[in-house]
């Protein structure tokens, strides 16, 4: 990691300049509870694709995913040589001879292309009609369609995992009755396409086995990830997906049916952030109202860029 970020000259207030080639973090927030920074992460192919994460989660990477550097020509790369592109409404990473300029304003917007006379130029800006739970990501499973292949009564249904109302909570019956004589018992939501960044599980009564798959949308599941020995009194589980894409996430659970503790499963809240940067809404949006996940191209006040003093 290095020791600077880059250079600043304050020339006034509000003045931020950044020479090419200097290192910065991208970094948003002003409204939220942590510090989301741009960042350039690898899927599995070794493809790469934008995210947002908490700053502080993307430097203890150690992979340099939150670093930019300001290239000759005023593009703006990641340091694997892949540029900040804005194509009909999307920011995208591209070969950077495909990228556009942009450019640093004295009031440390992010400005698309060169300002031309009497025009208005968009800018690099965090929309804030979309929700995040607590400043980390799009929560994508809130009020989705959720289904289980067995629940104690009507009052514990599927959807109470993904209603937000901390008061409810989905229960299996007992394992081995009900539809679970028939397979294991399973819980799933869909929603729409999407890079997925991690699951998060709040446990009503712990799963003591369970395997997390996925699907895009046909019959067939993939399994991802697998936990065989979960502790019966935790109440917390995560799950990191590293920005795999799918519409539908299935948890199949197991366990020592002789143990009491073991033998029903219950999901008090159930959370899947995304990792996605993708589509850019286009309207006009204010940051004042709070922080958002996408980077959408409008004229407002947006990504903030953190400039550490320059170390001798």
């Amino acid at each position: 990691m290095p020791s600077v970020w880059g250079r600043s000259e304050v020339l006034g207030p509000s003045t931020l300049f950044l020479d090419k080639g200097d290192s910065a973090m991208l970094i948003s927030g002003t409204t939220s509870k942590k510090e989301l920074c741009l960042v350039s992460r690898a899927e599995h192919s070794g493809a790469r694709f934008l995210a947002v994460e908490p700053c502080e989660d993307a430097v203890l990477e150690k992979d340099g995913r939150e670093i930019w550097q300001l290239s000759p020509g005023g593009r703006i790369a990641d340091l694997a040589g892949r540029c900040l592109a804005a194509e009909s409404g999307e920011l995208l990473l591209r070969k950077c001879q495909d990228a556009q300029a942009w450019r640093l304003t004295g009031k440390n917007q992010i400005q698309l292309g060169e300002p031309a006379a009497g025009t208005d130029r968009s800018c690099l800006a965090v929309d804030p009609a979309v929700t995040l739970m607590d400043g980390i990501g799009v929560d994508l499973a809130r009020g989705q369609t959720a289904e289980s292949t067995s629940s104690t009564d009507m009052a514990h249904s599927a959807g109470n995992a993904v209603d937000g109302n901390p008061a409810t909570y989905w229960a299996s019956d007992i394992l081995g009755q009900d539809s679970a004589a028939d397979g294991p018992v399973s819980w799933s939501v869909s929603f729409p396409r999407s890079r997925l960044n991690s699951v998060d599980i709040e446990w009503e009564h712990a799963a003591q086995q369970f395997d997390l798959q996925i699907s895009n949308g046909d019959d067939s599941w993939q399994t991802v990830y697998s936990v065989p020995n979960n502790p019966l009194n935790s109440r917390r589980s995560r799950i990191p997906l590293d920005g795999i894409e799918a519409q539908a996430v299935k948890l199949v659970f197991g366990g020592n049916l002789s143990v009491p503790a073991a033998r029903r499963v219950g999901i008090r809240h159930f959370r899947l952030t995304s990792a996605s940067v993708t589509r850019l809404p286009m309207p006009v949006l204010t940051v004042s109202q709070g922080v958002g996940l996408f980077f959408p191209i409008h004229r407002s006040l947006c990504a903030l860029v953190r400039i550490d003093d320059e170390v001798p």
